[in-house]
């Protein structure tokens, strides 16, 4: 292991792994360490959103992805019913992901995103990203090696990492982040504490292999099947649609010692299986953000600065974003173009999100409690009664359980309203809470997706720098900024001609754009130019609110 490097990174799941390939993807040295001796074997997460595809886009790693998670041709369905053997209460369908490309490549420009959602396990996902992470030349994978303390100066990190053998190793760096799960030992040697009700719930999760459950229940392949019976639960289907896991609610004092796996399963699913149980284990539902994501050299990420009920897929993703923020943050600042603002702004930005998010997976969460509060025994009965409150129950899970899956304004409408280093507009502005996902171009949004010319994305030319966006832009406008090089800070620009409806859609003919898609500034004064830049490379600057664009506020 080196004794010297850029970042050191703890926590080798999805976060800490992204984090460091997009270090790495960006040239700076990396070492990534994990206090197990192999990534994990539970599925966890179920759903990398929209959002996330994006950033796997970014990193050429989507078709990687999707070539190891769910078909691309199988629904998404999500069924509510008593168990897999009785007719569903009610069925709630969605496209699978050839169906949510074909719509992308169909649809208003702006309104689809520019990669849609892919099902894949954690377990699937974390090994995936563990190749492309080794694969780097200056990112170091090291597992079974363990963070035992660290202390930091005005010049360095310092940090003491036990190694397989036992022994102590030093490693210097210039900046740690800490990707290290729910019991983060970076958050608590930091003393930074959780905000936030805690224990939410408590649940049993039985993990088991079973090829002929969709055989033996006469199902196709299916999302989520909630279970409102006898038993509550959620059957969830793996990558492979030969895993599933199993959530139970657990009552008070359950103790799974005691809990008969194959027993469970059967009882809550009404099938007889052969099933090969690869887990079983009782876990608790939080809803928590960190009050701080910064001390000093520094940083939180992933579930050390949050955790939520997995309802809704907002835990991991929410993640994903960290770090995608974060890298193009401490890259920008170690190679010299970013100012003190830059780091600074991690915390500004992302702990609004952090809080954001957790209320919309509370907002999923109470809407599963509500549909479910509508159960009663006598659904299953033939009865003038039964069929009544099997209606409701229904009617009531069409209503409620949509939280949980048309959340795409939370995934991908967010608003960095409290950075620093983003030139903000006067004035009204759309709401970037709202569950329904309405296009937005004003500065802080994410950049609406918009092809450019057959199969490629506005997306897919931003840079690893800033890049100026220009819309039927005359040349003067833009080349006030193309001598951002002499300034040090690189910038790309990508001029479209010819496109009223992308001047109409992002509302200025000029759009600064940052490494994470996120619209810095737009505007349409050359006079601006350096104000811009140096405020968005987080180097400070002021710019007048009257050179703002002119027209709708989207």
């Amino acid at each position: 292991m080196t004794d010297e490097t850029e970042v050191l990174v703890v926590g080798a799941g999805p976060v800490g792994l992204t984090l460091a390939i997009t270090l790495g993807q960006r040239g700076i040295r990396t070492v990534l360490i994990e206090r197990n001796p192999t990534p994990g074997i539970l599925p966890k997460m179920d759903l990398a959103n929209a959002r996330s595809m994006e950033i796997f886009g970014r990193l050429h790693l989507a078709d990687r992805i999707r070539a190891a998670g769910w078909p691309l041709d199988a629904p998404f369905d999500v069924y509510a019913g008593p168990s897999l053997t009785e007719p569903p209460y009610a069925v709630l369908s969605y496209p699978s992901i050839l169906e949510s490309r074909r719509h992308a490549e169909e649809g208003v420009p702006g309104v689809h995103p520019r990669e849609p959602y892919e099902r894949i396990s954690q377990y699937t996902l974390e090994r995936l990203l563990g190749d492309a992470a080794r694969a780097l030349p200056g990112v170091d994978v090291l597992f079974a090696h363990q963070l035992v303390d660290f202390r930091q100066d005005a010049d360095a990190m310092h940090a003491t990492i036990q190694t397989p053998d036992g022994e102590r190793s030093a490693v210097t760096a210039s900046y740690l982040v800490g990707a290290d799960g729910g019991n983060s030992l970076v958050r608590n040697t930091l003393e930074i504490n959780y905000s936030g009700p805690g224990d939410a719930a408590r649940h049993v999760l039985i993990f088991f292999r079973a090829p002929a459950l969709f055989e033996k229940a006469g199902l196709e392949p299916f999302r989520h099947y909630y279970l409102a019976g006898e038993r509550h639960g959620i059957l969830i289907a793996q990558d492979d649609l030969t895993h599933f896991a199993l959530h139970l609610e657990a009552e008070p004092g359950t103790d799974t010692a005691r809990l008969d796996a194959a027993e469970e399963v059967h009882a809550a699913l009404g099938i007889g299986l052969d099933i090969e149980v690869l887990h079983l284990g009782a876990w608790t539902a939080r809803l928590v953000v960190a009050d701080q994501y910064r001390a000093g050299r520094v940083f939180l990420a992933g579930d050390s600065a949050h955790q939520y009920i997995p309802t809704g897929g907002f835990g991991l993703n929410t993640g994903i974003g960290d770090a995608d923020n974060l890298a193009w943050k401490l890259a920008a600042t170690l190679r010299g173009w970013g100012g003190p603002a830059l780091l600074d702004s991690y915390h500004d930005e992302r702990h609004p999100v952090g809080h954001r998010n957790c209320r919309a997976s509370e907002y999923a969460a109470v809407g599963v409690r509500q549909w479910r509060s509508h159960y009663d025994p006598s659904v299953t009965q033939d009865t003038a009664a039964g069929r009544e409150n099997r209606r409701l129950l229904a009617a009531a899970f069409n209503t409620y359980q949509r939280r949980s899956h048309e959340q795409q304004g939370t995934e991908l409408g967010y608003r960095y309203s409290l950075s620093g280093v983003i030139a903000h507009e006067p004035g009204p502005l759309p709401d970037p809470d709202s569950p329904v996902y309405v296009p937005s171009s004003t500065a802080g949004s994410r950049l609406p997706h918009a092809w450019i010319e057959p199969g490629v994305s506005v997306h897919d030319r931003v840079g690893f720098g800033l890049t100026l966006l220009a819309i039927d832009a005359p040349p003067e406008l833009t080349n006030a900024f193309t001598d951002a090089d002499r300034r040090g800070i690189p910038l790309d620009v990508v001029r479209v001609n010819g496109r009223a409806d992308l001047r109409e859609l992002y509302g200025a003919p000029l759009l600064l754009i940052r490494p994470d898609m996120h619209i810095a500034w737009r505007g349409d004064g050359a006079d601006a130019a350096d104000a811009v830049l140096a405020l968005c490379a987080g180097r400070g600057g002021v710019i007048d609110d009257e050179r703002q664009p002119a027209g709708p506020r989207t």
